[in-house]
């Protein structure tokens, strides 16, 4: 069945930006459901999915309704046909581990959706330049709201704070999301940080997917372009927001509009931030 009007989804990741981001939206904001987009990159008991369940087990704690989508695409498949993905196919590894599940959300929705984030400007120079409050995505079917876009590290640190929001365990034992990990911008040394936080087999299991012989040395393994990944982040024209661990997280603005402020919940206007 159809939702109808506007709708307003929660996406969270389990890291920190994301985890303020969902509390934001959730609590002065007008969301009224969480979603975990669970990208498929790892087997049934890795990182993927035991973050999937912190969040779940976060959302119920708060009673807030809570989903967890998974891909319909296999990633080991996408790595047998074409290798492990690179920097230059970051978008289309995007579209297939977390489009497709907005583009369900999308079709189950009449009228708009409204996909709350955590991304920012701050994250790096490109993002400085690109990142709105709001932006039209999904060929105009859905629309990212960014409600910590113009937030620093230390705002963010401080609402995390002051409302006691906890990060999920396996994003803060590896240091980074876990949510995805197509290795697009993969430095491999996240192997090693996966494995030493419990998920060996996670790691295990990334770095035995089959691959065509015939594909390039950097794509038969998981992060053999080795690129140092904050500079490759940096020249994501796409600035696709979803893939945490290729690019950043998300904050609270609309551009100048009235908003509900989430520090004191009184009306902020334009310039008052």
């Amino acid at each position: 069945m159809k939702v109808s009007s506007e709708r307003h989804v929660a996406l969270c990741s389990g890291g920190g930006d994301s985890v303020a981001a969902t509390h934001a939206a959730m609590i002065f904001g007008p969301a009224t459901e969480v979603v975990y987009l669970n990208t498929g990159t790892g087997p049934g008991d890795g990182a993927v999915t035991a973050n999937g369940e912190w969040v779940r087990e976060w959302c119920e704690s708060n009673g807030w309704p809570f989903r967890s989508m998974e891909t319909p695409e296999s990633f080991p498949e996408k790595v047998a046909e074409n290798g492990y993905p690179g920097p230059s196919r970051h978008f289309m590894m995007y579209q297939k581990l977390k489009d497709r599940q907005l583009c369900q959300l999308a079709a189950e929705t009449d009228g708009d959706l409204h996909c709350w984030t955590g991304i920012r400007r701050f994250e790096s120079e490109r993002r400085m330049r690109h990142v709105e409050p709001e932006d039209e995505r999904g060929d105009g079917r859905w629309f990212w709201r960014a409600p910590l876009a113009n937030w620093t590290d230390e705002r963010v640190d401080v609402y995390r704070e002051r409302f006691d929001l906890p990060v999920s365990p396996v994003s803060e034992s590896i240091g980074r999301s876990a949510d995805c990990w197509c290795g697009c911008f993969g430095d491999r040394v996240e192997l090693i940080d996966l494995a030493a936080a419990g998920f060996e087999d996670h790691a295990d299991w990334l770095e035995s997917l089959e691959t065509p012989d015939d594909a390039p040395r950097e794509q038969q393994n998981w992060g053999g372009y080795n690129w140092e990944k904050d500079d490759w982040a940096a020249e994501d024209d796409a600035q696709v927001t979803l893939c945490s661990s290729c690019g950043a997280d998300y904050p609270i603005a609309d551009g100048g509009r009235n908003t509900r402020s989430l520090d004191t919940g009184t009306d902020q206007s334009e310039g008052s931030q």
